[in-house]
């Protein structure tokens, strides 16, 4: 899911939705470290460790400031 950032008709919840049907969800993880590359993404809360395909990240600014999560390698300056 590359390129700029972009808003979505109607809201992006949509594509939310659309993503999410048949996927479990997990309420009240931390995550703690991102770890991504050409063969996928590892998400890291905790001792849980999730894997997929690639990951939608939507975190407040805030958190991407102090650094709350790690990504591994770092994201590029364009994502920062």
């Amino acid at each position: 899911m590359g390129g700029d950032h972009c808003f979505l008709a109607g809201g992006n919840w949509r594509l939310i939705k659309a993503m999410c049907e048949g996927v479990p969800i997990f309420y009240g993880k931390t995550v703690n470290t991102i770890r991504y590359g050409d063969e996928g993404v590892e998400i890291i809360a905790g001792d849980q460790v999730f894997q997929a395909d690639f990951a939608l990240c939507t975190v407040p600014l805030g958190v991407l400031k102090k650094k709350a999560i790690s990504f591994q390698p770092e994201l590029p300056a364009r994502k920062l």
